[in-house]
């Protein structure tokens, strides 16, 4: 297939950086860095140029909140990659790319995108046009991860996905914002009995990540890409659990924000954001970086079996890239390009993922 012209909205961002750079070394594509500031657009664009010689970079200025401005934008490219924190304006970007005729990846990880995106699937399909959305490690693996392990079960009984995450710097207000806001409308479900249940504190677990991380205190967290896999797999147990930044925004921000969002929906999101911001910049402490972590445990061959699969990287927003990159890499060689809307934790293959993540700097440890 020929190789579409990407076009990066945010793509000077904490995200949207690492992507460009791997884009460039690992494919031939050719990529245009987009956002609302025009200098910033143009001056990484002019870098990666130097960079990577050949003039593969271009910037366009755009607003993402004028969908006018965003189609006619999108004149002439081949896929949309969204990198900014923009949910939002999710359906009305979504809502562009359809319009341009365009191909569609995101890498949002707030849960309330998906019925948006959900509810655009009739369209996207009749359309003809791929989209891809929740890409990323969290979500966009945690799926994928227990697809890749589950054929070596003969019995899938019990699988716990944890993550844990340690950064002074946590992106720009923005992502500060999303994280605030996903924190204080807190929702979860841990699968049990046959059902997804509604989970909390009861449902916390105690997770060992190895050296640098250690044990953890871990809360459960409710990604939509899980919600098939026991039917799927025949699992009996499913749950996602991450662990808290440091003591400041555990147990200062945290409570703050569900407080005064069960007051008011949104109240003090601005403070919460400072808040959130400073307590990672001043009391995280090393080791920083990201680690997933998946526990699994079932039957082979009938006898007991037990399996620890652990993703790690210093830097995590590399590590988003990375994921993302794995994505990319099959989307752009055409494995995953077909019509309808696709989430990333279901549409890759796992085995290939895993391999390429490996390949890109990722610490995979897997027996």
């Amino acid at each position: 297939m020929n190789t579409p012209l990407v076009f990066l909205l945010g793509g000077y961002g904490g995200a949207g950086q690492p992507i460009a750079h791997l884009l460039l070394e690992h494919t031939d594509s050719q990529l245009v860095i987009a956002g609302r500031n025009t200098d910033r657009a143009a001056g990484f664009a002019d870098q990666l140029n130097r960079e990577f010689p050949g003039g593969r970079v271009s910037a366009r200025a755009v607003d993402a909140a004028d969908p006018i401005a965003l189609q006619n934008a999108l004149s002439g490219v081949g896929l949309l990659l969204v990198c900014a924190p923009l949910t939002l304006l999710a359906e009305q970007i979504a809502r562009s790319a359809l319009a341009a005729g365009v191909d569609y990846l995101d890498i949002y990880y707030p849960q309330r995108v998906v019925p948006v995106m959900q509810a655009l699937a009739p369209e996207i399909e009749a359309s003809g046009r791929c989209f891809i959305y929740q890409a990323g490690f969290h979500p966009g693996l945690l799926a994928a991860l227990v697809r890749r392990i589950a054929p070596r079960f003969e019995r899938l009984d019990s699988v716990r996905i944890g993550l844990a995450m340690n950064e002074t710097h946590i992106g720009s207000a923005d992502s500060a914002r999303e994280i605030v806001e996903g924190i204080a409308d807190y929702e979860a479900f841990v699968f049990e009995k046959e059902r997804w249940k509604n989970a909390g504190t009861a449902d916390m677990q105690t997770l060992d990540f190895g050296p640098g991380f250690g044990r953890r205190a871990c809360f459960p967290l409710w990604f939509e890409e899980l919600r098939n896999l026991p039917k799927q797999f025949g699992i009996k147990q499913l749950g996602t659990y991450v662990a808290g930044f440091n003591w400041f925004v555990d147990y200062l921000v945290t409570p703050l924000g569900m407080l005064l969002f069960w007051l008011k929906k949104g109240l003090g999101l601005s403070l919460l954001t400072r808040l959130m911001l400073w307590g990672a910049k001043r009391f995280s402490k090393p080791p920083y970086g990201v680690q997933m972590l998946l526990l699994a445990e079932g039957e082979q061959d009938g006898r007991p079996k037990t399996l620890r699969l652990s993703l790690r990287h210093s830097d995590a927003y590399y590590f988003t890239a990375a994921a993302t990159l794995v994505c990319l890499l099959q989307y752009l060689d055409g494995s995953i390009r077909r019509p309808g809307l696709h989430m990333m934790g279901w549409v890759i293959d796992p085995e290939r993922g895993l391999n390429d993540l490996e390949k890109l700097g990722i610490h995979v440890e897997m027996p």
